[in-house]
């Protein structure tokens, strides 16, 4: 064996252990997140978006395309990553059961009935606030209560729009204080609004899933 391909097949073997650490912390922490535990600083310093210099440091060097194709393979074949259909079907299940719904009243049902106004202190615990959100003046929302009304159609959308777009960011960003920073900054993209207020409408709220989805991946947004 030469010392060249010596070297390659070290970091190929490097890059293999790395990127196997970096796949199972990330599935840790997502299930964790799912099963609403707090994540563990571990979990998330192993995150190929919190860290991805681990991976760029063992691969650092070039190697020949067939390898990259060969590691890729293996990788995608034996460590599968959460798919983002998986990962949007459970963080809608999780913005379901927040807002009210069960197995016996659907969540689309239970928005054009109403979502009982005891979902809005739930959903504020994640940070979504419905009165400043504007989904509900804090006048109706006094009267709602008076009178025992839930939220109408419209606001209940808008409700449910917030807090999955407020979930979907906790699961990327891992914590908090990260998730408001990026949620409650107003971006170009959004037309000058924050993505909270973008998700007022359904063409924002895909504006917003758009972003998360690249950051994601990766990418900067």
């Amino acid at each position: 064996m030469s010392k060249a391909t010596y070297r390659h097949s070290t970091r190929l073997r490097m890059g293999f252990r790395l990127t196997a650490q970096a796949h199972i912390a990330q599935q840790r922490y997502y299930d964790a997140f799912l099963k609403g535990y707090p994540a563990s600083n571990s979990f998330t310093a192993c995150s190929p978006i919190a860290n991805p210099n681990a991976i760029v440091a063992a691969l650092s060097q070039p190697i020949p395309s067939w390898v990259c194709y060969l590691f890729c393979y293996h990788i995608n074949k034996e460590i599968p990553m959460v798919s983002a259909t998986d990962c949007r079907r459970d963080l809608e299940k999780k913005a379901a059961a927040l807002l009210g719904a069960s197995d016996n009243i659907s969540l689309d049902l239970l928005i054009r009935r109403g979502i009982p106004l005891s979902a809005i202190d739930r959903v504020d615990a994640y940070g979504v606030n419905a009165v400043e959100l504007s989904i509900i003046s804090k006048k109706a929302l006094k009267h709602r209560l008076n009178q025992g009304k839930p939220l109408n159609p419209c606001e209940g959308d808008k409700l449910y729009r917030a807090i999955l777009a407020t979930l979907f960011a906790t699961s990327i960003f891992g914590n908090k204080q990260k998730t408001d920073t990026w949620l409650h900054k107003p971006r170009k993209a959004f037309g000058g609004q924050n993505a909270l207020q973008a998700s007022a409408t359904t063409p924002g709220y895909n504006c917003v899933v758009t972003l998360l989805e690249r950051l994601r991946h990766g990418f900067a947004a």
